[in-house]
């Protein structure tokens, strides 16, 4: 009798590690898809041929023709999203909102995140991927820093592929929210960052209200996310490290990042510090490499300091004076002024 409550005990315990495993994906982890077959695939999903839209099943279908792979499905999913449901800001402004399951947002095109994310995991399921709805905490529009949350404000979801879940923001992929007169107005534009980012990055902007869905080694608390500073997706478009991010929030609530800028062609930076705030008489060096660029430089007291190029890398080691440090970029020769990348504060 006592082998056999062992042995029941002994198989709940693995049952439970097992679940706990699915659950815990690397937080660094990123979905594989050659830019070239994004772009086809994106193009696909755009151009979905209306009568294929009457129903989540035959979208469905339609839509996974065309995927070689899990990865793919989700993707297609995504991007169709992103074309065709727009942002219900008349819903968000009166707190009136309309049908917002998989059908209603379906028939009528327009959602609020719930919608979002219902008709995302409607499609998932019916193309044969297993997702799920999320709901919990998000700095997204109107998020002010160190704000208190009293109540869970945004929708997204997980995807399972190829055994490992992966985060995803359908709403914050079609657009975003800015506001007008006093009331939020929706921009559209495709944001394919929201595509299964890495959770380490996705928890500066998203806390789930069901701790197991942070996929992080250590879970936050509520109070440790509100603690957390806003981080700006393009820091990690640019290279910056998440986890060294992350560690140095969790170390110093106080701690202050880099001001970064989306400029119009792509950019790594390789080497840069990560702090906003430098000290004065200690030298700088950055390291950046932009297939396009002309020009790279650094602004600071009235003086340019060039960075030296050996084809597409830049390289510069110098010591800022106290102010402001900017760093800007050219792609054409016709561009008057630079456009700024990062900023920094030397301090006095």
């Amino acid at each position: 009798m006592i082998m056999k409550y062992f042995l029941i005990i002994l198989c709940s315990f693995l049952i439970s590690l097992t679940c706990f495993s699915q659950l815990t994906p690397d937080p660094d982890q990123k979905i594989s898809i050659p830019p070239n077959r994004l772009a086809e695939l994106d193009a696909y999903a755009k151009m979905t041929p209306r009568s294929m839209e009457s129903n989540v099943q035959s979208l469905a279908d339609y839509l996974m023709v065309k995927a070689g792979s899990e990865a793919e499905m989700a993707r297609l999913v995504f991007s169709w999203m992103a074309y065709n449901i727009k942002y219900d800001a008349r819903s968000f402004n009166s707190g009136q909102y309309g049908d917002m399951s998989a059908t209603g947002v379906l028939k009528s095109r327009l959602a609020v995140c719930a919608g979002f994310a219902n008709l995302f995991q409607a499609i998932c399921g019916a193309g044969g991927l297993e997702c799920v709805t999320i709901s919990g905490y998000s700095k997204g529009y109107g998020y002010r820093p160190k704000q208190k949350f009293t109540k869970t404000d945004h929708t997204w979801n997980a995807v399972k592929i190829n055994g490992e879940w992966y985060l995803m923001d359908a709403t914050w992929g079609q657009g975003y929210g800015e506001t007008r007169g006093g009331r939020m107005v929706a921009r559209e534009k495709f944001d394919d960052y929201w595509f299964a980012p890495p959770a380490r990055e996705f928890i500066f902007t998203h806390l789930p209200e069901d701790p197991q869905w942070q996929f992080q080694d250590e879970t936050i608390s509520k109070e440790q996310f509100e603690q957390l500073p806003y981080i700006d997706p393009v820091m990690f478009y640019y290279g910056f490290n998440p986890e060294v991010i992350f560690a140095k929030v969790l170390d110093n609530k106080k701690a202050t990042f880099v001001e970064v800028f989306t400029v119009d062609s792509p950019v790594e930076i390789l080497a840069a510090p990560v702090d906003q705030k430098l000290r004065k008489g200690t030298p700088v060096s950055l390291n950046i490499k932009a297939e396009a660029a002309l020009e790279v430089v650094a602004l600071n007291a009235n003086k340019r300091t060039m960075f030296q190029q050996q084809g597409n890398l830049f390289t510069v080691t110098f010591t800022p004076e106290p102010g402001d440090l900017f760093i800007g970029i050219k792609f054409n020769s016709k561009e008057k002024d630079y456009q700024i990348m990062l900023k920094y504060l030397v301090q006095r």
